[in-house]
């Protein structure tokens, strides 16, 4: 018997008000011929750890229990889109060297836990459109400051009206460092 597996991801999770600024963006784009993703599906991924067992799932808590990353300011202000997936996304032009330090920990962990990282550089980015042929029509000047001060990990499953994402576990970070 196949050993049940669960689709995981480690992520940056937006506070509500950071969740509405974004989740507003989406009507309006959605309407240029492109599927939005769920606003209750916002985030920011740090590590996809893709379909893992039990033991795997648990050798990544366990890693994630022992880092003690400090806490960071981005800003969403920068938009992406990559046309093979028809993915459009937001993210930062810039960024803080400790979410590098952060998401290289958490891929790190992923090897010795028996896990395959994704070979392409890290691009921080929160999605916002899938299946989007070409880059909609977006709002120029947008900045959307984020203090990060925890990460997650995040359950991924297929349902009848979609992709629900479900924060299973959360770290809190070192504050007082930006």
């Amino acid at each position: 018997m196949t050993e049940a597996r669960q689709r995981l991801f480690f992520a940056l999770w937006p506070d509500a008000v950071l969740r509405e600024r974004i989740a507003a963006l989406l009507p309006e784009l959605a309407r240029q011929g492109a599927q939005a993703v769920a606003a209750d599906n916002l985030h920011l991924t740090l590590a996809f750890l893709g379909n893992v067992t039990a033991t795997q799932r648990d050798c990544m808590v366990r890693l994630a229990e022992d880092m003690r990353p400090p806490s960071f300011a981005l800003t969403l202000d920068r938009f992406g889109h990559w046309p093979g997936p028809g993915v459009v996304w937001l993210g930062p032009s810039a960024w803080p060297e400790q979410l590098d330090h952060l998401a290289a920990s958490l891929t790190t962990g992923m090897r010795r836990c028996g896990l395959q990282p994704d070979p392409r550089p890290y691009t921080p980015h929160v999605t916002l459109l899938r299946k989007a042929r070409e880059m909609p029509e977006l709002p120029a000047g947008l900045v959307l400051p984020w203090q990060a001060s925890a990460f997650v990990l995040c359950e991924s499953r297929s349902t009848e009206r979609g992709v629900v994402y479900s924060v299973l576990e959360h770290w809190p970070m070192q504050s007082g460092q930006a």
